[in-house]
């Protein structure tokens, strides 16, 4: 009996053990075509139910795809697209998770449950999107679109403002500037982000894309206003068209709008 109850404890352990490192690690969900990682200093090639450990480096080939899930949550990498997987901490019923899109595009799939609060942070070389619960496209080019829940958008030299920020202790945060840290924070848009209990302090200059919305950011990280997704196929399509008209009346020899 002593034996099988120590078979049993050493099996729980292995299994305890194992279930706390695959909490710090992503899981290959889904795969089309060639995806790679580099791990140990080589591009090694994935395979569907491989795990992603924090600071490797995922690639998608052309016409290729490779889902990564993070409990409940997702992300799914398209073609010739990189991303690196940063981290992924559940402490004390939080889910976080940090991604850093290097080029192409990602659809982001973010889940929560009443028991566990997850967070999205989707960081690019000019700009970082925050989620809780919402369905996203991120590019490297600057566009984000929402199609559920809602996403803050804000520069990337924010970001690396308040992380520097958050790392002090006491003493240094007094002689960082203090007074004048309001400025980087705002609180008049609890409305619009209550759906998905974000913090209603956001940084200053961010914006919040509602389902169905879409932006631009430039260079400087700075996002336009939102726009109905619906009314900005149509402002393409009439460009689109308005090209075309005039393309058509070149060749025939009509001046445009005659």
């Amino acid at each position: 009996m002593k034996k099988i109850i120590k078979g049993f404890l050493a099996v729980f352990l292995v299994l305890f053990v194992n279930s706390a490192l695959f909490a710090d690690n992503g899981l290959v969900n889904s795969l089309n075509g060639k995806v790679e990682v580099f791990r140990n200093n080589e591009w090694q090639t994935l395979n569907v139910y491989d795990e992603i450990f924090p600071d490797e480096v995922i690639a998608s080939a052309f016409n290729s795809s490779v889902t990564l899930k993070f409990g409940e949550s997702s992300v799914t990498l398209g073609g010739f697209s990189r991303l690196k997987f940063e981290e992924y901490k559940i402490n004390n019923g939080e889910e976080k998770v940090k991604i850093e899109l290097l080029t192409g595009y990602l659809d982001a799939n973010i889940q929560q449950t009443s028991s566990v609060l997850s967070e999205f942070v989707i960081k690019s070389s000019d700009f970082v999107t925050s989620a809780q619960v919402a369905d996203y496209r991120v590019t490297s080019y600057g566009k984000l679109t929402c199609n559920r829940g809602a996403v803050i958008a804000y520069s990337r030299s924010t970001y690396d403002f308040l992380q520097k920020k958050m790392g002090l202790d006491e003493e240094d945060y007094e002689e960082f500037v203090a007074d004048s840290l309001d400025e980087f924070y705002t609180s008049d848009l609890e409305d619009l982000i209550s759906e998905n209990k974000a913090s209603n302090e956001i940084p200053k200059g961010a914006i919040v894309l509602s389902a169905k919305q879409e932006c631009k950011i430039d260079s400087n990280g700075n996002p336009t206003r939102p726009m109905d997704i619906s009314k900005s196929k149509n402002k393409r399509a009439k460009s689109k068209l308005a090209v075309k008209s005039e393309i058509e009346s070149e060749i025939i020899g009509i001046p445009s709008g005659k």
